[in-house]
């Protein structure tokens, strides 16, 4: 028997916290029931948690002001630390008397300046204060705390269901197929096949609700002959606006129309209401009528079969057929079986798919009324998702889900389970929707945002840096769907579902369109830079019946044994920001220990004495990380501003980061296009040409996509000499932000521009870094000052190229490197560098005219190029003259013409032939297609009156034209080089002659003196 005489049941909070202490079921179970039954109320609290004595205090301020020592709850304070105290008050006064005080105000302090007075009851007390206690987070909090590195809440309502065959299937699947053990709402476990099919089976032994009358199965009965035309034409008439199909049984004396309908129709009545077929006298009546006008004879019609859904659809079209044996046709007039053939070919997924063996017309059909059916089915159960990301402790993440449920869902059945077989981990939960007392649960949007603030709320307590925040806080684009990634996998995506997955994975920023979201982005934008405009973090919110109080000390703490507080911010802050080296610290006071406070002798309504043994409490007000904050105001405000022109949509292809994955299944797909091509070739020259050329691609990607695992498979590598604890580095470009996840930092790179997610730069793991960026000079570069920072000398490990980015960084930067091959490089590195100063220097030299007093008559010498003509330190130049670079851009403009009318010649002969693929085509008449000469055109149409003019990128462009457009670029690059290779002489030349000027005068001055 369970002991709850250590129990405190008088609270809600206090109680759900005991529950999640209360590591057995059965202590669980004993204290719900002791404080259902409110046998055990208030008695344990007397006895574990007795009231603390209350010392005496002066009734009023004006008592206080006319004591001879200010009370502290402590022993009297000497004359010299009364003093002291004076000298502090006066101090904390000063900023007010200068117009400090009429700042804003934090919104958990006190709404006036006596509130502490009349909270207090030892202080001229009343009624006990009010606070932001209970209030949710505010919006300021959250998103410091998202910039912060916390992760975002994530709760999703997946799916509703019914029934026990939808019920099994959700608890084999979070079971995975009994593997895993469930957990239920009382703490008991589910474990094994046979324990969650009888649950399932509890679970839908009552239904609320009935399902919708969807569909009905209807015979109709004439006597005499109906000929087959009469009857499509009466049923076209007759239900109008209805989806439906129907057969024809004809007899001797009598015909017999069977016809399976929707429901629902297009149309409207006469009161504009929506059509629709009742399961009620009155409508069907209504129906019986429309059906013999239409055939203009009186009819005979069977008790009508009323079905739900796409399935029940399915069985009464399946019964109409006797299982594809009878013909049948749909309201198109086209039979079913032709009808569900061409649903099939036009679905996006099933382009270039052969029909499966088991395909089903019936299904097919119904699934094509599913828009029409407008079902409302039963919901017994919702499957909820609680998700975190990868590196969260997983207990404790359980935990806090656990919580979660506890608290949203108490009174109703559920089970839950963790999986953690994707990236990031998440807890299935299913939870029946009807409670044992008959409540039903209807979740909307305001509570799907009240789970997510419970979450993170139960998350913190956890430790788990988590917030509440809304999509639009961070300028996501809306999530996609199972299905997307499935038909992505298969090759068989279309573009909009490709780009939808691509905004998500790559978080490209979102541009709302919709009033409403415009709304909530620009709401967003305001506060992201309210919060960049604060110096210090918002505060979170204020216990019920405590008060805070501010004060300005020094970093290393006060030394007093009673100190002064005040209860403005905006006044504590301005003595902070006159103070130089002070802090912000605040206390808060809890209900039980206002008696202990004192207000101030001169100033009582604002400033007031905490003695040392509340002053252990103060916590200090961290200032904000403006790095950190700058890439999500940047792109909070990017998704306000309007799309360009230059910021059309990209195919999948163009943006999807490469990786050996990727290339793996492209070749795949590759693979499979060529065997369906295969298929289409007859026997020959032609198909063992294909073959060969097929064979040789293959291959080719083959070996790319070998050489791109090896890459990945060595990423760059920082290693220190010992381990350190991750922490956020400081001083870091705003582009690089920094993710606790787990014992991990990660450090992810954005856009100078927007702000916009570009990659995962690195991790810092401790005892190495991992450069996954390595190939971006900007995140090595950040990479090796978070290294430097943690350890004295760094070792390198990665590719040759990764090293030499790292040398050349280093040379530049001074970063202390360990590899004895890289200190050679970086020695070289620097000596290039001394070198290229130092020739520099010698032709500024020789450019300039000798400034001495006797004339120089040596001819002036031309100043050249380090190395032979052609060349130069930094690699091959095209030109070094302007006449040159117009003679080759000319060249380019001329080629790009050329090519154009060759491309444009070459697809329209291939257009001319019926050539779709390069498959058809052949060395002396190659394929092309018409996108490609279409690009080159534009190309010619762009230089064709000036050669100057930059070609575009296109990513239909063909080889020839993108190697003439290099080609374009690198003469506009070397341009770019001249002219700052004659900013750099001159400038090297105005220093010459300064440094000539100060030496002629030194050398003047000391003949003088001698």
């Amino acid at each position: 028997m369970t002991d709850l005489s250590s129990y405190d049941t008088t609270s809600l909070g206090g109680r759900l916290r005991r529950l999640r202490l209360a590591a057995a079921f059965a202590e669980r179970q004993a204290i719900i029931e002791a404080e259902e039954s409110a046998v055990f109320a208030f008695r344990a609290a007397d006895a574990v948690h007795p009231a603390p004595p209350v010392s005496p205090a002066p009734s009023s301020a004006a008592a206080v002001s006319q004591s001879a020592l200010p009370y502290t709850g402590a022993a009297p304070l000497s004359p010299a630390q009364e003093s002291t105290l004076a000298e502090e008050e006066w101090a904390m006064q000063k900023p007010a008397a200068a117009g400090g005080g009429g700042g804003r105000r934090d919104s958990s302090s006190p709404a006036s300046p006596g509130l502490l007075a009349r909270a207090a009851p030892g202080l001229g007390g009343g009624a006990a204060a009010t606070s932001a206690g209970g209030a949710p987070r505010s919006t300021e909090l959250k998103k410091v705390g998202l910039a912060a590195g916390s992760q975002a809440a994530v709760v999703k309502l997946a799916s509703y269901g019914a029934g026990p065959v939808r019920a099994a299937s959700l608890m084999n699947y979070q079971s995975d197929k009994g593997e895993l053990s469930l957990e239920r709402e009382d703490g008991s476990l589910v474990t094994g096949k046979e324990a969650v099919a009888n649950l399932a089976a509890h679970w839908s032994e009552e239904n609320a609700r009935e399902p919708s009358n969807d569909v009905l199965r209807l015979d109709i009965a004439f006597d005499g002959k109906v000929s087959k035309d009469a009857a499509r034409a009466a049923l076209a008439d007759a239900l109008k606006g209805h989806r439906f199909a129907w057969r024809i049984e004809e007899r001797d004396s009598s015909t017999t129309v069977q016809v399976v309908a929707v429901a629902a129709g297009s149309g409207h009545d006469e009161n504009g209401k929506r059509e629709r077929i009742y399961a009620n006298a009155k409508s069907l009546d209504r129906l019986y009528d429309k059906i013999e006008e239409a055939f203009g004879r009186d009819a005979d019609f069977s008790k009508p079969v009323w079905v739900h859904g796409t399935d029940g659809a399915t069985t009464q079209l399946a019964g109409l057929t006797k299982a594809g044996q009878l013909y049948a046709e749909t309201d198109t007039g086209a039979s079913i079986a032709s009808a569900a053939d061409r649903l099939f070919a036009k679905l996006p997924s099933n382009a270039n798919r052969a029909k499966p063996a088991n395909f089903n017309p019936n299904l097919q059909l119904a699934k094509s009324w599913q828009p029409s059916v407008r079902s409302s089915g039963p919901r017994d159960f919702a499957h909820v998702i609680l998700s975190a990301k990868p590196g969260t402790d997983k207990e404790a993440f359980m935990d806090a889900a656990r919580a979660t449920l506890a608290k949203e869902f108490a009174g109703h059945e559920y089970v839950f389970v963790m999986h953690t077989n994707r990236q990031h981990i998440h807890v299935h939960a299913a939870v029946r929707l009807t409670s044992p007392t008959g409540e039903k649960l209807h979740p909307g949007i305001q509570d799907f945002n009240r789970w997510r603030e419970t979450l993170a709320e139960e998350a913190r307590e956890r430790n788990i840096p988590m917030e509440a925040v809304r999509r639009f806080d961070q300028a996501h684009a809306p999530g996609y769907k199972l299905k997307d990634v499935k038909m992505v996998e298969r090759g068989l995506a279309s573009k909009n579902a490709r780009r939808r997955i691509e905004r998500v994975k790559n978080h490209e920023i979102h541009r709302p369109t919709r009033p409403e979201g415009r709304k909530r982005a620009a709401e967003a934008a305001a506060q992201w830079r309210s919060v960049a405009a604060r110096g210090s973090s918002p505060l979170p919110p204020l216990a019920v019946g405590a008060v805070r109080l501010y004060r300005a000390e020094a970093a290393t703490g006060g030394g007093h044994r009673a100190t002064l507080f005040v209860n403005d911010r905006a006044l504590a802050e301005s003595y902070v920001a006159k103070s130089g080296a002070a802090r912000l610290v605040y206390i808060d006071v809890p209900p039980d220990r206002l008696s202990d406070l004192r207000p101030s002798r001169d100033n009582p309504t604002q400033m007031f004495v905490v003695p040392a043994s509340l002053h252990q409490l103060v916590k200090a007000v961290d200032r904000q990380d403006e790095a950190a904050i700058l890439p999500f105001q940047r792109r909070s405000e990017a998704a306000l501003a309007p799309r360009s022109k230059d910021q059309t949509k990209p195919l999948f292809e163009e943006t999807q980061m490469r990786n050996a994955d990727t290339m793996d299944a492209a070749r795949a797909g590759l693979g499979e296009s060529f065997e369906r091509i295969r298929s289409f070739l007859p026997e020959g020259a032609v198909k063992d040409e294909f073959e060969r050329r097929a064979s040789s691609i293959l291959e080719k990607a083959q070996g790319a996509t070998e050489a791109q695992a090896r890459l990945e498979r060595t990423p760059g590598e920082i290693e220190g000499e010992r381990y350190v604890d991750p922490n956020p580095a400081r001083n870091l470009s705003s582009l690089i932000t920094h993710e606790r996840k787990g014992s991990e930092i990660h450090y992810s790179r954005h856009d100078a521009a927007t702000g916009a997610y570009q990659t995962l730069a690195f991790i810092d793991k401790g005892k190495t870094l991992d450069v996954r960026d390595w190939n971006n000079a900007e995140s090595v570069n950040a990479a090796l000052q978070v290294a430097s920072q943690k350890w004295d000398s760094l070792t390198i490990n990665g590719t040759d190229a990764y090293k030499e980015t790292v040398a050349q960084l280093a040379a530049a930067h001074g970063y202390k490197i360990t590899n004895p091959e890289l200190r050679d490089r970086i020695r070289e590195v620097q000596a290039q560098a001394e070198a290229r100063r130092q020739s520099l220097a010698e032709r500024k030299d020789e450019v300039e005219p000798q400034q001495t007093e006797a004339k120089d008559t040596t001819p002036k010498v031309q100043p050249e190029f380090e190395g032979e003509r052609g060349e130069t330190a930094g690699g091959p130049i095209l030109n070094t003259t302007p006449a040159e670079r117009r003679v080759e851009l000319e060249s380019v403009r001329q080629r790009v013409i050329d090519e154009a009318e060759r491309e444009t010649q070459q697809a329209n002969g291939a257009a001319a032939a019926q050539e779709t693929n390069a498959a058809s085509g052949s060395e002396a008449a190659p394929y092309r297609s018409q996108e490609e000469a279409r690009v080159a055109r534009e190309a010619e149409r762009t230089v064709v009156n000036s050669a100057s003019r930059a070609i575009p990128s296109d990513p239909n462009q063909s080889e020839a034209v993108q190697t003439l457009r290099h080609e374009q670029q690198r003469v506009f690059n070397q341009e770019e080089r001249d002219q700052q290779r004659q900013i750099d002489l001159e400038n090297q030349a105005r220093l010459h002659r300064e440094e000539e000027q100060r030496q002629r005068g030194e050398q003047e001055a000391e003949g003088e003196s001698m």
